[in-house]
C-alpha cells in the first residue's frame, strides 16, 4: 500500500489548511458582522465543508450548517441565481 499524502476528509482546524488564509478570515468576518446567512458556493472537493468547519470552531458562535448537497442529489440541481439574489459582498 502507497503513502496517503492528502486525507480528504473535512478538516476542523487551523493547521489542517493549506494556504486558505483569505477565505477563513474572510468567513469568520462575515461571521462576526452577524450576517443572517452565508452561503458557500464552489465545485464539489475545493475545502468549503473544511473552511466552514475551521472558521466555526474558531469563533465559537452558535451556528447551524446545513449540507445541500443532499438537496441537490434530492431535487436536480438548483440555478444559483434562485439561491443568491444580487452580487454576494465582498471583503478585502
Amino acid at each position: 500500500m502507497g503513502l496517503m499524502l492528502f486525507n480528504p476528509r473535512p478538516k476542523t482546524t487551523r493547521e489542517e489548511l493549506y494556504d486558505r488564509e483569505y477565505e477563513l478570515e474572510s468567513i469568520k468576518k462575515f461571521i462576526e458582522k452577524k450576517i443572517g446567512l452565508i452561503a458557500i458556493f464552489g465545485i464539489r472537493r475545493l475545502g468549503k465543508s473544511s473552511l466552514v468547519n475551521v472558521a466555526l470552531n474558531e469563533i465559537k458562535y452558535p451556528s447551524v450548517k446545513i449540507d445541500a448537497a443532499k438537496i441537490y442529489s434530492e431535487f436536480g440541481e438548483v440555478p444559483k441565481e434562485e439561491v443568491v439574489q444580487g452580487d454576494p459582498p465582498r471583503i478585502g
